[in-house]
């Protein structure tokens, strides 16, 4: 179980926006073996939610939101040691959409001890949120007069991992996902707004993962990863405007990472992670961002249940843009964690 309380006050030249959220949440698991060759996992949750805001775009101004969810899983081994299939389900109850089911079935091959080739299908929702549903104009005309769903994904994926040496595992995914009723800006004549949040966009995306890890000595680890991504959106009906596109799908194609873990002497540690992430190509009124690479750093001591970290962020520039048209800064900052 946990609490969590977000205060945000955004400053403005009208009236500062000011947003108050407290979640409480619980969760129980509970597993046991079927026989031999299965194992059951149950969960049950539930998560309580109550925000305060003084945003005249939000109608209620605060809301109460709870949350109810169960999952079930059935990890069967067909053949011990060879193959095994997963089945699972998700069921949620949310106060904007009522119940929803979110299944998924996953296969996975063992021919020898260091390979694994898995395939898998799952449906995944998401449900909306105060800022899709509850969403009105300075009049009070509610900008979602036909209500908004669900957007639903149905996703397929294939992957391969292999340990070719001790000290050397690769790993390649490709996957391909159908998406449903995502959010969309449309017109909407004759009524007191022209234009209205709905559910009238569809999408295809694809694309294929690769990452490796080497431990090149006892303290020395190496990872990398490449990630490709490809997307198609595009309208389902006649009043969807051109721009909902663009503020749905603004992604970059290729993104690499690289990352150095070192366990040096004296208890202490350094680690070195650097990535690259294409431009995002988008059109107007959404800003386009040119392609960077940045890189972090982690210095830290480690004496028994005390750790003292100094981190770095960013440090390839004095700033860059990442989304839109805000600079993420260079930081650098210390934490101290003590774990008991």
């Amino acid at each position: 179980m946990y609490f969590d309380r977000t205060d945000e006050n955004t400053p403005s030249a009208a009236t500062p926006f000011t947003y108050q959220l407290n979640t409480g949440d619980l969760d129980i698991q509970y597993h046991f073996p079927v026989g031999n060759r299965q194992n059951i996992l149950l969960d049950g949750g539930f998560r309580f939610m109550k925000d305060k805001t003084n945003s005249i775009s939000l109608n209620p101004e605060n809301r109460t939101i709870p949350l109810s969810s169960g999952f079930v899983q059935d990890e069967i081994g067909l053949v011990p040691d060879k193959l095994k299939l997963i089945l699972g389900s998700k069921i949620e109850n949310n106060v904007f959409t009522g119940n929803e089911m979110q299944p998924s079935a996953r296969l996975a091959l063992t021919p020898r001890k260091r390979q694994t080739l898995w395939v898998a299908i799952s449906r995944a929702v998401r449900t909306p949120s105060r800022f899709d549903e509850d969403v009105v104009t300075a009049q009070g005309v509610r900008l979602t007069p036909q209500g908004f769903q669900s957007e639903k994904v149905l996703a397929y994926e294939l992957g391969y991992r292999v340990r070719p040496l001790n000290t050397f595992l690769l790993c390649f995914a490709t996957f391909y996902n159908q998406y449903k009723d995502l959010r969309s800006l449309n017109a909407y004549p004759g009524s007191a707004t022209p234009v209205i949040i709905s559910n009238g966009q569809n999408a295809e995306t694809s694309g294929f993962e690769f990452s490796a890890n080497y431990q090149a000595q006892p303290w020395w680890r190496l990872r990398c990863g490449y990630t490709f991504f490809n997307k198609n959106i595009y309208a389902a009906n006649s009043a969807v405007l051109p721009v909902s596109a663009s503020f749905e799908g603004v992604d970059p194609a290729n993104q690499a990472m690289f990352q150095s873990i070192m366990a040096l002497p004296k208890n202490v540690s350094l680690d070195i992670t650097g990535r690259f992430v294409d431009g995002l190509h988008s059109t107007p009124p959404i800003p386009s961002v040119p392609a960077y690479i940045s890189f972090d750093v982690r210095l830290a001591l480690i004496i028994k249940h005390l750790e003292i970290a100094v981190v770095g962020q960013n440090l390839s520039e004095y700033q860059h843009i990442e989304t839109g048209v805000y600079e993420i800064p260079r930081s650098i900052y210390a934490k101290i964690i003590y774990r008991y």
